[in-house]
């Protein structure tokens, strides 16, 4: 349960993609993107 906001950052990031996939089609793909950007340099930051 240490890492419980991790998990809902996850969540968090998959609702607002999903929101975005509902809206267009396209947009879903540019926010999902952006999205995986994001967790990407935040999982960087942590290991190193």
């Amino acid at each position: 349960m240490l890492n419980i906001h991790t998990i809902l950052l996850f969540v968090g990031i998959a609702f607002i993609a999903l929101a975005a996939f509902l809206f267009n089609q396209i947009i879903g793909f540019l926010v999902l993107g952006i999205a995986l950007i994001v967790v990407s340099y935040l999982i960087n930051m942590s290991v190193g």
